[in-house]
């Protein structure tokens, strides 16, 4: 009897340091892969991790779509799987095939799939939680040709948008490019204009195929919180060198930073906006925070800069969030950085940068 009680005693404190170790595990989500590496975003501390083809939070995070978005100056995607369906793209065809989960996507290709599926800025794929949608830039006719694929890889919704316009000019036809794709969610596509004659926005709705025309061009997208909808647009007024924040329920200004920039990434946390205004082809950016509701501004957070000397240059910035942490990962022609900043004050608690 006395031995039974041991063993249990002992079974008792094996499963009790196992369910502890369970849930003191760390869960691949709190960690941040950057520059070859990954951040413990509890810790911040650099740490090395073998696991090359680990799903951390890029992947795993409500943000995964944002951060995997193509980039105006990279790659385009020419494949995405949609559950149980690969979409690949061959020159000018959509390839569907059926796809196993688990499976390596370069290696699954059936004697029907295509052999190159890079995507270009012409013609690409993006993948959302519930769609594939396939973006097509025609230039004999000179239209967006933009298809959304259901799961079971059925076409759900089409749209085109005229992305130059043509008039007639001294007996001839003259072509003024204008529009762009600009960014997504996942339930909605934006195309915004780079002419200033020709101020449009679009914003398609994924989920319900309406189309929404905006007469002005912006800077930045607004997401929902959830990040699955886009709520609102930031744009920049040069004249008056302030951004407008515009919503259904909630338009208000603030004063740019810098005369010289012309985008913005932004972030919702409950009542707070956090933005990052930047240049698009210049080193350089700022981050603030407002209460959404007023434009009230809450901080502003001290940037470490790259500073780099440039001629040719590209700038992006991506904006994410872990708990109480605002992430800032800044992607430039003269290198990247990781910053981290506290959402409440502003404060820098962690810095990368390139010396």
């Amino acid at each position: 009897m006395r031995r039974l009680l041991v063993i249990l005693c002992v079974f008792t404190s094996v499963l009790s340091f196992a369910q502890q170790s369970v849930k003191n595990a760390v869960k691949p989500d709190v960690f941040y892969r950057f520059d070859g590496a990954f951040i413990n975003l509890e810790t911040l501390v650099k740490v090395e991790l073998k696991a090359d083809t680990l799903k951390t939070f890029k992947e795993l995070s409500p943000y995964s779509l944002r951060l995997k978005a193509p980039l105006w100056f990279g790659t385009y995607p020419g494949e995405v799987v949609l559950k149980n369906k690969m979409f690949q793209l061959l020159n000018k065809n959509i390839f569907i095939t059926n796809y196993t989960p688990g499976t390596d996507m370069g290696m699954y290709n059936s004697n029907a799939s295509p052999q190159n599926t890079a995507g270009t800025s012409q013609n690409f794929l993006l993948p959302t939680s519930h769609v594939a949608v396939h973006i097509q830039k025609l230039e004999k006719n000179p239209m967006y040709a933009i298809k959304v694929y259901d799961e079971k890889g059925a076409v759900k919704y089409t749209f085109s948008l005229a992305h130059t316009m043509i008039e007639n000019e001294n007996n001839g036809f003259t072509y003024y490019p204008f529009l762009n794709y600009f960014d997504y969610s996942d339930e909605h596509l934006v195309f915004t204009s780079d002419n200033k004659a020709y101020s449009q926005t679009y914003l398609l709705d994924l989920k319900t195929g309406e189309q929404t025309a905006y007469n002005y061009i912006i800077a930045g997208i607004i997401r929902s919180a959830d990040e699955k909808k886009v709520t609102g647009f930031v744009e920049i007024n040069e004249e008056k060198g302030t951004f407008n924040v515009n919503t259904d329920e909630k338009k208000w200004s603030a004063p740019l930073r810098s005369k010289f920039y012309d985008e913005a990434e932004t972030l919702v946390s409950d009542s707070i906006i956090v933005i990052a205004t930047y240049p698009k082809i210049a080193t350089g950016s700022a981050l603030s925070a407002y209460n959404f509701n007023t434009g009230k501004l809450l901080w502003n957070a001290e940037v470490e800069q790259i500073n780099a000397d440039h001629s040719q240059y590209y700038n992006k910035v991506l904006l994410s969030k872990y708990k109480d942490k605002v992430i800032m990962e800044g992607i430039e022609a003269n290198g990247a950085y990781l910053q981290v900043f506290d959402i409440t004050s502003g404060k820098r608690l962690f810095s990368l940068i390139p010396q």
